[in-house]
């Protein structure tokens, strides 16, 4: 039967996408356009049989051969099925006589559409099949949920890149730390050398002391850039925390500073970090030290209130502490006061003090808030910081030294001194013998651990970052083995708590030379009323 219907090429192209003209013997004469720059070897010339296969297996021996289903199919309403021997594509449509042959009127089988893999695009569909604007939103989907796991994918990737350089940032930094305050140990022992032996490079004193200062300064910002903090802040007695830190902030300023603290917070308790608060108190105190060129005292206080740093601040159901830090310097105006906590002042103002940004950053992370306020003489800086609950019973600290008169030597102390810097270490042995002790120098744990073998000291004065061992470890293995011997720590910053005992010492570096005499002296004594008893 003749068609009754007479189509142009380009009509049948638009209809059947993947039409197929073949002559009586089943070779291809036209094709349409999905064929075009396609590796199907379907072109004029090709046989059909060569091509395609009725089933999916492609076992034409199973198969009708296309020789016999493609005549007995034509002009009837029976589907024709064809599978692709070259690619894996479906085509089905039906088949019509023509004059010279056959013409197979294909399209490409919706499905095979979603099968990644296929290098097909929806113009390979005829504009008639109802399927294909489904298949366009499923193809848009697999698309969009491609493009989402590989972006998760990459910001996994990113957000590992960035812990891992943090974490490489984070021990640089540690490292730098530690290396600057033995180098600031090292030039303020010296120049107490030079001051001692009376040497007449006044000048050169004075400069060395200067540049230890703003080095000391720098450790400070350090420690607050590379990760010196507790991971998880859990709510801490304010006052007991401070109190037990004295001799650690006291460190910080020189013999002619008198530093004092007044605890009116009770056991009320704030949410961060041991380290991070006394950084921000060390951070403070070096800043009004900057204040007052010719020495002074400084105050810290503590006092509960129901009145927030201003109307803007964040409601605090518990209220709040206020942590007071009041110097005797000289007077600031207004304008400095304000430049000290102006985030767009990037130089520091003119005049002695420092800004103090970084106490109000800080305050503010935590819903608190810091302000600054010129007195007479000196300066009122105030932090308030949100009350995070009631603390229980007092909490174990490292024992405060007191700024009282050197107790009496009963006999010479015997030190034995553990600082893995050799010309740190020299410098303290030599420090020490000059104040009349019996300084033995040790570079590690395992010379400090011989030495104690074959002697016996009044004294451990050690270094707490070392290579192999810490000095926290050592301490814990010699009290072990003499448990009256006295434990001194030097570090540039403060050691996880958790790991000291109550009655060691702690001594921040770089080192006060008057704080270290006083430290030994009442080490030395307690050690002398024991052996008495």
């Amino acid at each position: 039967m003749k068609p009754a219907v007479t189509i142009r090429e380009s009509q049948l192209g638009a209809l059947f996408r993947a039409y197929i003209k073949v002559d009586a013997a089943l070779v291809v004469m036209t094709v349409g356009p999905f064929y075009l720059n396609r590796d199907t070897a379907v072109v004029p010339g090709a046989s059909i049989a060569e091509l395609f296969s009725l089933r999916q297996d492609r076992d034409d021996e199973i198969a009708t051969p296309l020789e016999t289903a493609i005549p007995a199919m034509a002009d009837t309403p029976e589907r024709l099925e064809l599978f692709c021997k070259r690619k894996n594509i479906r085509l089905a449509g039906i088949v019509f006589s023509t004059d010279d042959g056959y013409l197979l009127a294909l399209n490409i089988v919706p499905e095979d559409f979603i099968i990644e893999g296929q290098g097909l695009h929806i113009s390979d569909f005829s504009q008639i099949d109802a399927s294909v604007p489904a298949l366009t939103l499923i193809g848009m989907q697999r698309a969009l949920l491609a493009e989402a796991r590989q972006a998760a994918i990459d910001l996994a990737n990113a957000q590992s890149e960035a812990l891992e350089l943090l974490d490489r940032t984070q021990r640089l930094g540690r490292y730098i730390v530690h290396d600057l305050t033995n180098y600031l140990s090292i030039i303020r022992l010296n120049v107490a050398n030079l001051a001692r032996s009376g040497g007449s490079a006044e000048t050169s004193r004075a400069a060395i002391e200067a540049a230890t200062r703003h080095v000391g300064d720098l450790v400070l910002s350090l420690e607050r850039l590379t990760g010196h903090r507790d991971v998880e802040a859990t709510p801490i007695p304010l006052d007991q925390t401070i109190r037990s830190n004295l001799a650690f902030l006291a460190a910080a300023l020189p013999s002619d500073f008198t530093l004092d603290f007044i605890g009116g917070a009770g056991q009320a308790a704030v949410r961060v970090g041991r380290t991070e608060l006394v950084t921000m108190l060390t951070n403070v105190i070096v800043h009004a030290r900057g204040a007052m060129p010719d020495g002074g005292s400084i105050t810290i206080s503590t006092y509960r209130s129901d009145v927030g740093p201003d109307a803007d601040a964040p409601v605090s159901e518990g209220g709040w502490i206020v942590i007071k830090v009041i110097h005797d310097g000289p007077a600031m105006d207004e304008q400095t006061v304000r430049l000290m906590l102006d985030p767009q002042a990037l130089a520091r103002p003119d005049g002695a003090d420092f800004p103090l940004r970084s106490a109000r950053t800080w305050a503010r992370s935590i819903g608190g808030d810091a302000r600054i306020t010129a007195l007479p003489t000196g300066t009122d800086i105030c932090i308030h910081l949100p009350i995070a609950g009631e603390a229980g019973a007092e909490e174990p600290h490292i024992a405060p030294v007191a700024a009282v008169a050197r107790p009496r030597v009963v006999r010479t102390a015997r030190v034995l001194v553990v600082e893995d810097e050799v010309h740190a270490l020299d410098a303290v042995v030599e420090i020490l013998r000059m104040e009349g002790y019996v300084a033995t120098p040790a570079l590690n744990a395992a010379e400090a651990i011989e030495a104690l073998s074959g002697s016996e000291f009044d004294i451990l004065l050690t270094d707490v970052v070392m290579p192999e061992r810490s000095g926290v470890e050592l301490a814990h293995e010699v009290e072990a083995q003499n448990p009256s011997i006295g434990i001194i720590l030097m570090s540039g910053y403060f050691p996880d708590e958790s790991l000291l005992k109550p009655h060691w010492h702690m001594l921040r570096k770089p080192l006060d030379l008057s704080l270290l005499s006083q430290t030994l002296a009442a080490s030395h004594a307690k050690r002398a009323d024991i052996t008495a008893s």
